[in-house]
């Protein structure tokens, strides 16, 4: 077997595979091509409708295939754990890819630490012929907390990272009843059980982005996200500071899913959807972040770094001007927020985005109107320290 060796293989490499004829080949040889030799890979067909197996089964001996009825994700990442015998199980989406070195390293992490139950990397966007993007999922050690993964979603995606079978055996394997959101709710398993996570702080995986991804259809997505976040709240042993949390973790999955719409041209959803996350949370109206995050979301996933947001932000500003005001003239009374004080935070956030971009003059226009319809949201230090600390999130 090319790249690996007679011995039960340290590494097993599982890629659930579902109509992804002109993706799953690459993702294989990205595999092949690993600087680490001691290795399996698992194809696990998910009842493909395509030229998936006949793409796969080019690979001959080289790649182990497994045929299952179409059950999802979850159940196809089960599989994958029943017919494969590493030790460390790499999960990788059929549409990714592996940089060459990205095995040998994890390997390493977890000969040095045996504590270590979970490796993560950074990824790299590209689009669906491969081009790389300007935007990188760069998750920093100290985002991997119980209470940030429930408030923000999960940005530990499997593709990124590799995990002791033992982990498995510890808190359970995927749970089959949720279709997407699948591995949200396993890394906040995997955290409530104490599971270690490590990173590996550099680009190791391409991260493909496309029209036909599974959480490109926004309200799908809410739908799932609703199922995991309810699922989290109700069977996890969550301390009490992160049952806490509860309201804030639903504005967050609805504040995705306005998004989502959004981009997509929906806006009447978008505002609707806004509008519920404000009703379960009304102190997201006056946070820096919710207006960040807004900013930042108006720009499809891939785009959304830093340097993009500052280059297109006279049109970001205006659209994020146009959302709230949709979002505040609510003829039905739903709303109930201090529209002044929400107004405020955005513009001392806006204020702050042009300040960073050197443009002082609309800098100082923004931060003005923000004191003139509520002095306290630009006092707060809050502002500052989100444009400072925060990436808009996916």
């Amino acid at each position: 077997m090319d790249g690996a060796t007679s011995r039960r293989p340290l590494i097993s490499v599982v890629i659930p595979a579902y109509n992804v004829e002109a993706y799953v080949g690459a993702a294989i040889e990205s595999v092949l091509r690993q600087t680490y030799g001691h290795y399996e890979v698992v194809v696990v067909d998910d009842g493909s409708t395509d030229g998936t197996a006949v793409a796969v089964r080019r690979y001959g001996s080289r790649v182990r295939y497994v045929r299952r009825p179409n059950g999802g994700l979850a159940a196809a990442r089960n599989t994958g754990l029943d017919h494969s015998t590493g030790e460390i199980v790499v999960f990788l989406d059929a549409d990714d890819l592996l940089m060459p070195e990205l095995l040998e390293a994890q390997a390493a992490v977890f000969t040095g630490d045996p504590d270590a139950g979970v490796v993560y990397a950074w990824a790299q966007y590209v689009d669906q012929d491969g081009a790389v993007l300007d935007d990188a999922m760069r998750t920093a050690p100290e985002a991997v907390t119980l209470r940030r993964i429930l408030l923000g979603g999960n940005s530990v995606l499997f593709s990124l990272a590799a995990v002791r079978r033992t982990v498995f055996e510890r808190v359970g394997r995927f749970d089959e009843a949720l279709r997407q959101s699948e591995d949200w709710d396993m890394v906040l398993r995997m955290l409530v059980a104490g599971v270690r996570f490590r990173c590996l702080p550099r680009v190791l995986v391409h991260r493909r982005v496309h029209t036909h991804s599974l959480s490109a259809d926004p309200a799908k997505a809410l739908y799932w996200d609703r199922r995991a976040l309810d699922k989290a709240f109700m069977t996890m042993a969550l301390p009490p500071e992160c049952r806490r949390l509860a309201p804030a973790a639903h504005f967050g999955v609805l504040h995705r899913a306005a998004m989502g719409s959004w981009r997509r041209g929906d806006r009447q959803t978008a505002v609707a959807r806004l509008r519920e996350g404000f009703a379960v949370w009304p102190a997201a109206a006056y946070r820096p972040q919710t207006y960040l995050t807004v900013v930042g979301r108006l720009l499809p996933s891939g785009l959304r770094s830093r340097e993009r947001i500052l280059h297109d932000l006279d049109g970001l500003a205006a659209e994020a001007q146009d959302l709230v005001r949709a979002l505040l003239e609510d003829p039905t009374g739903s709303v109930r927020v201090n529209a002044r004080a929400a107004w405020s935070t955005l513009h001392a956030v806006l204020a702050l985005l042009f300040a960073r971009k050197r443009r002082w003059r609309d800098a100082a226009r923004h931060a003005w109107r923000a004191f003139t319809l509520h002095p306290l949201p630009p006092l707060r230090g809050a502002t500052l320290m989100a444009l400072r600390t925060a990436q808009p999130a996916d």
